[in-house]
C-alpha cells in the first residue's frame, strides 16, 4: 500500500478542493519553473553505439499559491533550420513551491541538432514562464533497447527487522523501497525478491510483487518475510519494468532471524471517516477502512444507525468491506450515526463507534491508525479535519487507554505539504479510545476505538550531520579571477548501516538576500565513515554571494545545515 491510509483519505477530501472556485491573491496566480530548467536535461545512449539518441527534459514548476493548481507544459522539438519537427505536452497538478520532479522525454527519428522550446501555462491558458535548450545532437537509436523507453530504480531501499510475535527474537525481514522512473506517466514494474539461507546457499523462496509508479514521485512500498527455523538468510532484490528488463538491484546479506514461538498480533482494526469521496463537494460520505497494520481485511461486516429526530437509534444500513479493506456509504444525510463491525457473525468487541454528517456538509473528520514514521510499526495514531477548501489547524483530540487514562491529547496543528494535522506517536500495544471534537470544548464530531499494534522493530529515526566541511574557489576559464566555489562536506549518521541523504545548495545575493540559483546531490553513507563529497557551483555574474548548504534525510527531514557568507566570484560569461 503507498504510503498510508489517510493519504489516500486526504486526497479524496481534497476533491472538494478542486470542485470549489481558487481563491487567488489579487485574482490570479504566478507560475514559473524553478532554478536553472535549461540545465536540467539528460541524454542517453540507449543502444550503446556512441551516439545520443534520446533526452530526458526535468523541470520543476511552482507557485505563488498555497493550493493545488493545474498547469500544462509543453515543448516544441525545432531541427537545426527552425522547423517545427515534434510537439510534446504533460499536464500535472503543483502545489506551492513543492519539490517536484517532472519530465518529459523524447528520440528524433532524423539524426540532427535539436532545439527544445518548454512553456508552462496555467488552467486559465496564460503563458507563465519558458525557457529553452538548444543545439542537442541526437542520432536515431537502433535495436531492441530502443524500444525501453524510460529508466527505473530505486530511489531509495533498505532493510528492517522485527520481533512481532514479542519473544524477544526477530523474526521478519520487512525490505521498503521507494522506485522512480525517468517518465513523468504510469509504469508498471515487478519487484522480485529471491530468499537463500545464508550458509548453505539453498533457495527458500521468490515472490514477485507488482506495482504502478509515476516520474520521481514519492511511494513506500514494503513486503514482509519470516522463515520456518531460526538462521541467517539472504536477500536479493530485482526491479524489471513492464517489457521484462532488468533495471535495478540491490541485496541484504546474512540477515539474522528466529522462527516465530507465538504469532503475530492479528487484531483487526476499523477505521471511520467522513469525506468527500465521490467529487461532489459536499463532505457526505461515511467511509470505513478494515486492516491488519497493513493488511487490508476484506469481508468486515458494517452495521449502521442513524439517530431519529426521537432521539432513539434506528437501522440504517450495513455492508461488508470489499478486497481493499474499504466500504463506503455515499450521500449520507446529516445527524448523528453510530456504528458497530463483526466478521463471521462476531462482533469485534474493541470496534464502533460514532459519526457525525456536518449540516452544511463542509466539514469532515478522519481518524485512523498509521506506521506515519515510518518505523515499521503501526503505532501511530493521526487525526485529519478537512473544512471548506482546506485543512482545521484547531479541531481538538482526546486519546484515553483501556483504563481511562488520557495519554495524548491536542490540537490538528501539525502542518505537512499544505495540510493540518493531529499525531500521537508511538502508542503502546493496547486498545484505545479516541474522541474528535470540532474545536476545544466545541460540538464532538467522531468517537471510536481502535487497536495500536505497539513497537516491533529495531529500526530508529536516525540522525545525521555534518561532520566537517569546507570551501575553495577557483578559476575555471583562465581569466585569472576565481567564479567557481566548490564546497565540501563529510555528512555521518548514527545508524551503522546505509542510509540515502540529499544535500541542497541554495545561492543568495550577498547584499540584498535575493535567492540566485540551487543545485543538490543525493549520497548514501554509513556510520562515520570518511566522506568527500563535493559541489561545484559556477557564477554567470560578477558578484558576492552566501550560500546554504542543507541535509535531507531519506524521509525528508532536515537534518543539519551551514551557511558559506561573502564569497566573490567573477561572472564566467
Amino acid at each position: 500500500m503507498s504510503r498510508n491510509k489517510l493519504a489516500t483519505w486526504a486526497v479524496l477530501a481534497a476533491f472538494i478542493i478542486s470542485a470549489l472556485p481558487t481563491v487567488w491573491a489579487e485574482g490570479s496566480s504566478d507560475e514559473w519553473f524553478y532554478g536553472t530548467p535549461e540545465d536540467d536535461y539528460e541524454l542517453e545512449d540507449r543502444d550503446n553505439d556512441g551516439y545520443d539518441d534520446h533526452i530526458i527534459i526535468g523541470y520543476d514548476p511552482d507557485t505563488n499559491v498555497s493550493d493545488y493548481v493545474d498547469i500544462t507544459v509543453r515543448i516544441w522539438v525545432y531541427d537545426e533550420g527552425g522547423s517545427q519537427t515534434d510537439f510534446l505536452s504533460e499536464n500535472h497538478t503543483i502545489y506551492g513551491s513543492g519539490l517536484d520532479s517532472f519530465t518529459q522525454s523524447w528520440s528524433p527519428t532524423t539524426n540532427g541538432t535539436y532545439t527544445f522550446e518548454a512553456e508552462l501555462w496555467d488552467d486559465e491558458n496564460f503563458l507563465e514562464d519558458n525557457y529553452t535548450i538548444e543545439d542537442i545532437e541526437l542520432y536515431v537509436c537502433s535495436g531492441s533497447d530502443c524500444d525501453d523507453e524510460y529508466n527505473e530504480w530505486f530511489y531509495s531501499i533498505d532493510n528492517t527487522v522485527s520481533d512481532e510475535d514479542a519473544d524477544g527474537y526477530d523474526d521478519t525481514a520487512t525490505i521498503d523501497y521507494d522506485p522512480d522512473t525517468t517518465c513523468s506517466c504510469d509504469i508498471n514494474i515487478t519487484v522480485e525478491i529471491k530468499v537463500y539461507d545464508n550458509q548453505t546457499g539453498v533457495h527458500l523462496d521468490t515472490n514477485d510483487y507488482e506495482y504502478t509508479i509515476n516520474g520521481g514521485g514519492w511511494d513506500s512500498f514494503s513486503e514482509a518475510w519470516s522463515p520456518d527455523y531460526n538462521g541467517t538468510f539472504d536477500f536479493f532484490v530485482d526491479l524489471y519494468d513492464d517489457m521484462g528488463n532488468h533495471e535495478d538491484e540491490e541485496e541484504f546479506l546474512d540477515v539474522e532471524l528466529h522462527a516465530m514461538s507465538g504469532s503475530a498480533d492479528e487484531t483487526i482494526n476499523v477505521e471511520n471517516a467522513v469525506l468527500n469521496g465521490d467529487d461532489d463537494a459536499l463532505m457526505n460520505d461515511l467511509a470505513f477502512w478494515a486492516h491488519v497494520e497493513d493488511d487490508d481485511e476484506e469481508g468486515i461486516n458494517i452495521t449502521v444507525w442513524k439517530k431519529n429526530v426521537f432521539g432513539q437509534w434506528e437501522f440504517f444500513d450495513n455492508g461488508t468491506t470489499n478486497e481493499g479493506g474499504e466500504l463506503e456509504f455515499k450521500n449520507v444525510t446529516s445527524g448523528e450515526y453510530m456504528w458497530s463491525a463483526s466478521v463471521d457473525g462476531e462482533e469485534l468487541v474493541h470496534e464502533g463507534g460514532y459519526a457525525v454528517v456536518d449540516s452544511t456538509y463542509t466539514t469532515g473528520h478522519i481518524g485512523v491508525l498509521e506506521d506515519w514514521d515510518d518505523a515499521s510499526d503501526w503505532d501511530d495514531f493521526v487525526v485529519q479535519v478537512p473544512e471548506g477548501n482546506g485543512t482545521k489547524d484547531d479541531a481538538y483530540v482526546e486519546i484515553y487507554d483501556e483504563d481511562g487514562i488520557m495519554v495524548d491529547n491536542g490540537t490538528t496543528d501539525d502542518e505537512s505539504w499544505g495540510d493540518y494535522f493531529f499525531i500521537s506517536s508511538d502508542l503502546e500495544k493496547g486498545n484505545y479510545t479516541h474522541y474528535i471534537y470540532e474545536e476545544e470544548d466545541g460540538d464532538l464530531l467522531q468517537n471510536g476505538s481502535f487497536h495500536s499494534y505497539g513497537s516491533t522493530s529495531t529500526n530508529t529515526d536516525y540522525d545525521e550531520w555534518f561532520e566537517d566541511w569546507n570551501y575553495e574557489t577557483e578559476d575555471t576559464n583562465d581569466d585569472d579571477t576565481d567564479d567557481t566555489i566548490e564546497i565540501e562536506y563529510d555528512p555521518d549518521t548514527d545508524c551503522d548501516c546505509e542510509v540515502n541523504i540529499t544535500v541542497y545548495l541554495d545561492v543568495y545575493e550577498n547584499e540584498t538576500g535575493d535567492w540566485v540559483d540551487w543545485t543538490y546531490a543525493y549520497h548514501t553513507i554509513n556510520g562515520t565513515q570518511v566522506d568527500d563529497f563535493a559541489q561545484n557551483w559556477t557564477a554567470e555574474e560578477n558578484g558576492t554571494y552566501d550560500f546554504q548548504v542543507r541535509l535531507y534525510d531519506d524521509d525528508y527531514n532536515l537534518e543539519d545545515e551551514f551557511w558559506i557568507r561573502g564569497v566573490t566570484l567573477n561572472g564566467s560569461s
